[in-house]
């Protein structure tokens, strides 16, 4: 088994610049701090910070989402990535996450 691509989010320009790799691959290799880093610079407010992580907020008209964070410096899991970026929690999927670091780098 090969080791995960692991990448810098804020060093990629665009889609088109992420290795063959990651674009087939499921979802790109990111730290917990790498994502709050992303979802800070998407205008999320960062809440209380816990043993386990911390908290995330953004409010979309009447509704507020918030969602928990690992800071794991090392790349966070495939399935704890997904349950972040699915509709119960931050809502951006996986292209919602690739165009954040298009956004943002």
């Amino acid at each position: 088994m090969t080791p995960p691509l692991t990448l810098n989010p804020l060093s990629i320009r665009s889609i088109a610049d992420l290795p063959l790799e990651l674009k087939r691959s499921k979802l790109p290799c990111l730290s917990g701090t790498e994502l709050i880093k992303l979802l800070k610079a998407d205008d999320w407010q960062e809440g209380r910070y816990a043993t386990h992580g911390r908290t995330m907020t953004k409010r979309f008209g009447e509704r507020t989402r918030v969602t928990f964070i690992p800071p794991k410096r090392g790349s966070l899991p495939e399935g704890t990535l997904m349950a972040i970026l699915s509709d119960k929690q931050t809502g951006l999927g996986k292209n919602g996450l690739l165009e954040l670091i298009d956004k943002f780098s």
